[in-house]
Order: C-alpha cells, then structure tokens, then sequence
C-alpha cells in the first residue's frame, strides 16, 4: 500500500424518471413531503418546471437507494443544492449530519438529461 487512505462505498443507487409523466403529480409540491421550501421554489420560478420536478424526485429515490436499509429518513432531511460552479450536491439536513456514522460520509452525485428521462446516480462513501 502507499499509505493513502481509501474510503469504503456505504451505498450506491440509480434512479431514473420519465420527465412526462411528473406532470400528473402535483401532489409532489406539498411543503414539507417530499422537498423542500427552497427546492419546490427552484421547481415552480423557473423554465422547464417538470424537467426540475423530475430531477429532484430522482436524485432523492437514487439517494434513498443508496442508504443502508437501516436508515430511515424523510424526503425532507435531505437537499439538493448547487456549488458556485454550478454542480450539483446533497445537503443533509443538520442534526442528521450529527450522527456520528453519518459524519464522515461522502455523497458522490451524478445526474443526466436526455431525450425526456432524467437519471440519476449516487454514491455514498466513508
């Protein structure tokens, strides 16, 4: 070994979306059931609003695939955000990021558009 230190995978999910058929699913934008304030104001204040629902709903099912089956969170507890440079991150919700298993963890996001799907892909590491 060369003394690096390695990081073990925790959990590793994929979701993808068919970006149509989030357009019957209104009931998705309830406060606090699935998103958050600021991510159902990212959904409704801008172009391509089913486009965002879907991303959104995606990156949280592939999310909650890639935890343990010992967790259980709510939708909620988790946000997507974006860095300065426009790429995409999970923000967790503080007092679950408290949790010492939880601490050190490393989510790993990918997402991807095309041709009326969304996809996305999370990694999670230790």
């Amino acid at each position: 070994m060369d003394g690096a230190t390695r990081s073990m995978i925790v959990g590793i999910g994929t979701d993808i979306q068919i970006v149509d058929e989030m357009k019957y699913i209104s009931s998705l934008l309830y406060p606090d059931l699935m998103f958050t304030q600021n991510e159902i104001d990212y959904i409704c204040n801008g172009k391509n609003k089913t486009e965002r629902l879907a991303t959104l709903f995606s990156v949280k099912e592939a999310f909650f695939k890639a935890l343990p089956s010992s967790f259980q969170w709510a939708w909620i507890e988790i946000e997507l955000k974006n860095n300065i440079d426009g790429s995409p991150y999970l923000s967790i919700d503080k007092i679950i990021a408290a949790y010492p298993l939880i601490a050190n963890w490393n989510i790993n996001l990918s997402l991807s558009h095309s041709g009326g799907y969304v996809q996305s892909f999370v990694i999670i590491e230790d």
